[in-house]
């Protein structure tokens, strides 16, 4: 069996110069399995190249060697390390773009950012990225189909490297994330995953806006979630809101970003922000996973749910009434009808909690949450809230709103930010 000879490059220390070259000891390890996995330790050096970009922390990287058949496969995890405060442990496994390398500017700062959120980061090659360090030519990837297998033994791997309570989110750019997202349901199921996270997912080839690549995404059981550049040929911001999509994947749009989430100089913004951005949302998402964890699945925190002002709503779908109004002058009942109504309508069958404000101008709103339809148009009719909506109209509001909808995502804070929603 030939074995891959890799160069693995690492700039740890701003002094060592681009020519210099330094002595690595790299543990390659796995478990020995039916693909004939083996572990090895070798002596690599180091070559540090001219113009490398890499994340400004300490790196590490394990080279990982296994075998198919009469075929040496090379695995290569460049791996970011974090500290995780409040015992709170993720550990996130990027692959890259089809035409990148584990080690792209874009994946660098992007493992930076999520490094500095207190999340580690794992990168891999799939074969066909890794033969073009040893010389192999630029091919084009292979099926996304092909690659399943390559994405579902990098797993195995790094989940024999972490601890059992660490939880893994898979995914990766573009051709990347679009493999992670083939294979998680297969993965979280079987409780080797937690989440999925695409960074520029290919909803359909460039300039082929027909041949859609969203099949698997019209239901998922997995977490997921998608970062995506307003701009993105490969799915814009317009395109994707027609698609068929589970509703439990959340979409996070990058502004005026394209598939890289660059955005126009005109714009105002940077992909630099757009990058910390990704990271904020991603470090959102697994702290919304790590809640669902803990017996927690909406992503609330203890005090919101011991809160007798918020609502204690279950998970999604499900309705809510919002009205909103502007009192006239003088209370004229006011004070004892909407104590009354709040009491009447928790109590309604279907409805699930209310929430109420108003400020020192008259303007309030309240949000009454209900199970189905139904509930709410048994609730309309109720005969004491129809006497109240004449009083309402007759001496209590001099405007009010009514609007219903149907409730698909619901997060919480500091957990959950808006950059979370579609």
């Amino acid at each position: 069996m030939t074995l891959f000879h890799s160069f693995v490059w690492i700039a740890a220390f701003d002094q060592i110069q681009p020519t210099q070259t330094i002595q690595l000891e790299i543990s390659l390890s796995a478990v020995w399995s039916s693909r004939a996995f083996f572990k090895i330790q070798l002596l690599l050096f180091v070559a540090i190249i001219k113009d490398f970009i890499v994340p400004s922390r300490v790196v590490t990287a394990e080279v990982f060697v296994c075998s198919k058949g009469d075929e040496a496969v090379l695995v290569d995890f460049l791996q970011s390390k974090a500290a995780f405060p409040n015992g709170q442990s993720t550990h996130v496994l990027l692959a890259p773009g089809a035409m990148g390398a584990m080690d792209h500017s874009f994946l660098n700062r992007l493992s930076e950012c999520l490094v500095a959120r207190h999340i580690s980061v794992s990168r891999f090659e799939f074969a066909y990225m890794a033969a073009r360090r040893t010389g192999g030519s630029r091919r084009p990837p292979p099926r996304a189909e092909a690659l399943l297998d390559e994405y579902r033994e990098a797993v195995k791997v790094l989940k024999d490297q972490l601890s059992p309570d660490e939880q893994v989110i898979i995914g990766g750019k573009s051709l990347g994330g679009r493999v992670a997202s083939m294979v998680a349901d297969g993965l979280y199921i079987s409780g080797m995953i937690n989440g999925l996270v695409c960074v520029g997912y290919p909803f359909h080839p460039a300039r082929k806006p027909d041949k859609l690549r969203t099949a698997h995404l019209a239901a998922i059981a997995c977490p997921a979630l998608i970062i995506q550049g307003d701009r993105d040929p490969l799915g814009t911001r317009k395109e994707v809101g027609e698609y068929t999509l589970d509703p439990r994947i959340n979409i996070c749009w990058m502004p005026d970003g394209d598939h890289d989430l660059l955005p126009r100089k005109r714009s105002g913004q940077t992909q630099h922000g757009n990058i910390e951005a990704a990271a904020d949302a991603i470090a959102d998402f697994a702290g919304i996973i790590s809640a669902a964890k803990t017996g927690n699945p909406e992503g609330r925190t203890t005090a919101m749910l011991d809160d007798p002002d918020f609502a204690s709503t279950p998970e999604p779908p499900y309705y809510v009434v919002i009205f909103s109004a502007k009192r006239t002058e003088g209370d004229c009942g006011y004070a004892a009808m909407a104590d009354r109504m709040m009491e009447l309508a928790i109590s309604h069958p279907g409805c699930l909690g209310a929430e109420s404000a108003r400020n020192a101008n008259g303007f309030g709103v309240t949000n009454s949450y209900w199970r189905d339809e139904a509930s709410i148009l048994a609730w309309k009719a109720n005969a004491e809230h129809v006497g109240a909506q004449v009083l309402g109209q007759e001496r209590w509001y001099s405007h009010y709103e009514m609007r219903i909808a149907k409730v698909e995502r619901a997060y919480s804070g500091p957990l959950g930010r808006p950059s979370l929603r579609r």
